[in-house]
């Protein structure tokens, strides 16, 4: 399949699909099927990929096209003299490189080649070289090579923690320790990289504000912003789960923080009416500075995902066994079926992280998390979440 003129390319389409190449993938060696998605959008006739090993020394891990049917794959190591030393200039650079060579066959073809570093931060990764029959690359494709060589480097960084990972793995039969740093490693990568990534954004939309830009384009920019921020919010949501993990229980009392959330959201939802009914006079749990935030999560919930005009949540608060229940119930969408399913496994995922942090809370409180329809046999007329929280001394409430 062709691609578009390579002199009206577009950048962002070019990332799209480079992007959507790893989004659809499921093999740990990608880069075969890269090469291809490269290839087109460049329309290119030849590229390979050669990986940084120990010592500097460049292995050749994948390669199609005609220029590299005289070598064998991983060709280990390629000498710096070779046709690679503006590879080993583009990697000590760390800048994209234009070189014009000939051919193996016609000799009287010119033949135009462009070296992309791979690199995230001050680790190197690999390198990617893109060959072309006749025509030279514009300053356009140096742009888009240079972007998608930055991205391809966080995507081997991210490979390369996973490698660590494994590592770990076979170093420690303690399968709980091993499971503890491949947290800290990915949270290391939630809570630092994409913490900077999020920031250049805001940077870049607020430089786009300065310039005498049109409304709509104004309010894409707005947009931006907002889903920069609920990425944001994510990371310190996973950030507190953290930090207040292994945190002693207390005892709290858990009419105070409902009714605490509750007035928080009347404030930032002026849209949605909240009813509660008592039927204790006091509810005391154990449980930690998590309480607030599971109890945020669900009632924000319930109405993000509410279209109608009036978003009605009603809470309630009874005694239950040697525990308190507390139900929240809502006049929204409903829960996929699917979504209930997936809440108590970690590794599965098919809604935002608030259920699924409030679903984790629960279980550290001892307490249980049900989900069900409002009113049964109808669930787009919304939702019923059950929590219960066994009790704690009445005395020392916080």
């Amino acid at each position: 399949m062709q691609s578009e003129n390579a002199d009206t390319i577009d950048e962002f389409q070019a990332l799209q699909k480079v992007i959507q190449y790893f989004a659809t993938t499921t093999s740990e060696s990608f880069e075969d099927g890269l090469l291809q998605t490269i290839l087109e959008i460049f329309q290119a006739d030849s590229a390979a990929i050669a990986s940084v090993e120990q010592n500097n020394i460049l292995s050749l891990v994948s390669a199609v096209g005609s220029r590299w049917h005289h070598l064998p794959r991983n060709v280990c190591p390629l000498p710096p003299d070779a046709f690679d030393s503006k590879w080993f200039e583009a990697l000590r650079k760390r800048t994209v490189v234009f070189y014009q060579h000939t051919g193996h066959d016609e000799v009287d073809s010119p033949f135009y080649s462009v070296a992309i570093p791979i690199f995230h931060q001050e680790y190197v990764s690999a390198i990617l070289d893109l060959c072309r029959k006749r025509k030279n690359f514009n300053a356009q494709e140096y742009r888009i090579a240079s972007v998608i060589g930055q991205l391809l480097g966080y995507i081997y960084h991210l490979r390369n923690l996973n490698n660590e990972e494994v590592v770990l793995r076979k170093q420690s039969q303690d399968s709980a320790r091993v499971a503890l740093k491949r947290a800290r490693l990915y949270f290391s990568v939630l809570s630092h990289d994409i913490r900077n990534h999020l920031q250049t954004i805001l940077h870049t939309t607020s430089l786009m504000k300065d310039y005498h830009v049109a409304k709509d384009i104004l309010q894409l920019i707005s947009v931006i912003d907002h889903s920069v921020w609920k990425s944001a919010r994510m990371i310190s949501r996973i950030e507190l789960s953290e930090q207040l993990q292994h945190e002693p229980l207390t005892r709290r009392s858990l009419i105070a923080a409902i009714k605490e959330s509750v007035n928080y959201l009347s404030r930032i939802y002026s849209d949605a009416l909240v009813e509660i009914r008592y039927h204790t006079e006091s509810a005391v749990v154990r449980a930690n500075d998590l309480l607030d935030e599971m109890i945020w999560n669900l009632l924000q919930n319930a109405v993000q995902h509410n279209s109608n005009q009036v978003k009605r949540i009603w809470i309630t608060i009874e005694q239950e066994n040697d525990g308190y229940q507390v139900s929240i119930s809502d006049n929204g969408p409903g829960i996929d079926e699917e979504v209930i399913d997936s809440l108590s496994d970690t590794e599965l995922r098919r809604t935002g992280i608030s259920l699924h942090q409030s679903y984790q809370i629960v279980e550290t409180y001892g307490g249980k998390l049900e989900i069900s329809e409002r009113v049964p046999g109808s669930p787009e007329q919304g939702s019923l979440l059950r929590i219960w929280l066994p009790a704690g001394d009445s005395h020392a409430i916080t």
